[in-house]
């Protein structure tokens, strides 16, 4: 069944693609693992006009993620970041990544590090609980403060213009304050 839906997601007709996202949707419910075996599939949906498609598309990779594809799939998605223009797009589309990220994070590191990518590139359409975690994280977890605050301190140089980059940023001198003689040393 799961073969006969990616060959109608290959085809060009909008509705058929549509359709087939929504049944494997569904079909993720009882073969989680045949679903996962089409994610390159998928993956080629979120460039699609149709933002219908990109949306159903992303969220059947949010389903399929697992700490196993965890490092593809976040690749893929920052990489449609990097691209996409739709607002409504932008805002899910960073969701779905710091979302995955929670709950399959390969390390803290790397965990604020994609988070950090997306604040970079979502800015705005960052939700506030995504900005929220990223601070608990960082404050939560001593050994990650000296890299993070760096990363946070240049990243913030580099782009003025963020916002919610420079909110976190702001909030977490005032919290780690002690931390920034040491990255002026850098």
């Amino acid at each position: 069944m799961s073969n006969v839906l990616s060959k109608f997601i290959s085809v060009k007709d909008a509705n058929s693609k549509y359709l087939s996202l929504f049944n494997l949707n569904l079909m993720s419910k009882y073969d989680l693992e045949a679903v996962k075996n089409h994610k390159n599939t998928i993956i080629e949906c979120l460039n699609e006009n149709d933002i219908l498609i990109r949306i159903m598309g992303l969220d059947l990779l949010y389903l399929i993620a697992s700490p196993e594809n965890v490092s593809s799939i976040i690749k893929e998605l920052l990489n449609t970041l990097l691209t996409a223009t739709d607002e409504e797009f932008i805002s899910e589309l960073a969701l779905k990544v710091c979302l995955i990220v929670e709950k399959h994070s390969q390390s803290r590191r790397w965990h604020f590090d994609t988070i950090l990518k997306v604040l970079i590139l979502a800015d705005q359409s960052v939700k506030e609980e995504s900005a929220k975690s990223l601070v608990h994280l960082i404050t939560s977890t001593p050994q990650l403060q000296n890299y993070a605050m760096t990363k946070l301190f240049f990243s913030t140089s580099e782009n003025p213009q963020n916002d919610t980059l420079c909110r976190i940023t702001l909030y977490l001198i005032g919290e780690l304050g002690e931390i920034l003689p040491r990255i002026s040393e850098i």
